[in-house]
């Protein structure tokens, strides 16, 4: 038996290990100057603030790395890396690339601090350096303050009054000049009463005697108080007794459509040296001048009072019920307080464009088919202030024998056209060509018009 050796060859890959010997450059303390902003260094449990770190290269600086340690629990989040590659574990930015000198990179992130943050201040740092060598640390912002406790804003109270003597019955309006309140709470009699809780109140005093005003301004999380001591005076006696003066005023209107401007004119005698308005007989101050303007914006009647004082505060006062009324409907008597002369006026207006034609007609006497008529003459006079363009237009009765052979100037009618200047007169030469086909017989009528615009 002849045997075939067959021979079975076990090949073994071999596999080239190539060994790069990596060496890292040690850096010196200024090849890079890197320095933390932090957005809001002083935030509440909860909330979230952003930071961002700039690395400015002072030599050629080969894969530097950033690494920012931050208080436990804080998260982070990525918001720019500026063509670094992130690591959310580490808290790491690592450039692959040579940096040269000159150039600057900055990375941006969130931080969120945990709702379970404890106030006190905590650190965030950071360095830059390959993993071990020579670090250099992150300069700049590095603590965080964390406080449960927000700030509020401080009330602060203060208050004017628009008049601080006179006789009885004395009304005064307050107006609230506080900062920060959203509550008020006033005394007007110093007696430790609440006598309003609006913001502008308004008040009578029906005795005399000196008064203490305390305001106590509130928000939700402070207030403060302010106390006028003696700050209203009110003398006994109302009225004009033992004065001389005497209030009045006039209007230059009583009644008429809303919006109404209302024009009031102090009439009052004596030495008066202050004025007190009410428009609208609600008992509130609405002007302290002499003369004033009141618009009424809305209908009904109304009752106008003025109090005028002296030097010594003494007083007089003057109502008028129902003294203006503002209506929808125009009122005849809104007028009765004006005064009219009339003036005749008189202009003669010349019409932008007139023509004048003559004569008002013509007749082409006695024509058969194919005749053509002797010519007349027809004059069209512009009086008119401008130049006006003159067409024309034919309409006939009965048969269009004027349609078709009426003949202005040697053309058809209906190409005549001419510019005719104001206060001149322009001739026509009017003629009319039978047409050859024309059948008709007996008194055949038309008509001519003649057009004009500005030209």
């Amino acid at each position: 038996m002849v045997k075939e050796k067959v021979h079975i060859y076990i090949i073994f890959p071999t596999f080239l290990c190539l060994v790069m010997s990596l060496s890292t450059p040690a850096y010196a303390a200024g090849d890079i100057t890197a320095v933390r902003e932090i957005s809001n260094m002083n935030v509440t449990p909860g909330e979230t603030f952003n930071v961002s770190v700039t690395l400015k290269m002072n030599a050629d600086v080969i894969g530097p790395l950033l690494r920012e340690t931050l208080p436990d629990g804080w998260t982070i989040g990525s918001l720019d890396n500026d063509g670094s590659l992130f690591n959310v574990n580490t808290t790491e930015w690592a450039w692959v690339s040579m940096l040269q000198s000159g150039e600057s990179k900055t990375v941006e992130y969130s931080v969120m601090v945990p709702d379970d943050t404890d106030d006190g201040v905590y650190t965030i740092s950071g360095y830059v350096a390959p993993e071990a060598y020579n670090y250099i640390t992150v300069l700049g912002d590095t603590q965080v303050t964390v406080s449960s406790e927000t700030s509020t804003p401080e009330v602060i109270a203060d208050f004017t009054a628009n008049i601080t003597s006179g006789k009885v019955p004395l009304t005064v309006k307050f107006t609230d000049k506080s900062t920060n309140a959203t509550s008020w709470q006033w005394d007007f009699d110093g007696d430790n009463s609440i006598d309003s809780t609006e913001q502008n109140p308004v008040y009578t005093y029906q005795s005399a005697g000196t008064y203490t005003v305390k305001l106590i301004s509130s928000s939700n999380s402070d207030s403060d108080v302010e106390t006028k001591t003696d700050y209203i005076t009110i003398k006994s006696g109302g009225g004009s007794s033992g004065t001389s003066l005497k209030a009045d005023f006039t209007v230059n209107i009583t009644s008429g459509q809303a919006p109404l401007s209302v024009q009031f004119t102090d009439q009052s005698s004596g030495n008066v040296s202050a004025w007190q308005w009410d428009f609208d007989g609600d008992n509130v101050i609405d002007s302290t001048e002499q003369d004033p303007v009141h618009t009424y914006t809305e209908n009904g009647s109304y009752t106008v009072k003025l109090i005028v004082y002296d030097d010594d505060s003494n007083s007089d006062a003057l109502t008028e019920v129902a003294y203006i009324t503002v209506s929808d409907e125009e009122d005849d008597d809104s007028y009765n307080s004006y005064e009219a002369t009339s003036v005749s006026l008189s202009a003669t207006i010349i019409p932008s464009i007139s023509i004048e034609v003559t004569p008002g007609t013509m007749n082409f006497g006695t024509l058969s088919a194919g005749e053509v008529s002797d010519e007349h003459t027809l004059h069209i006079k512009n009086k008119g202030a401008t130049d006006a363009t003159v067409t024309a237009q034919v309409t006939d009765v009965a048969k269009d024998l004027y349609v078709d052979g009426l003949m202005l100037n040697s053309g058809t009618w209906d190409g005549y056209s001419n510019v005719v200047e104001s206060e001149t007169t322009e001739t026509v030469q009017a003629s009319l060509n039978v047409p050859d086909d024309f059948i008709g017989i007996g008194s055949m009528e038309g008509k001519l018009v003649f057009w004009a615009e500005i030209s």
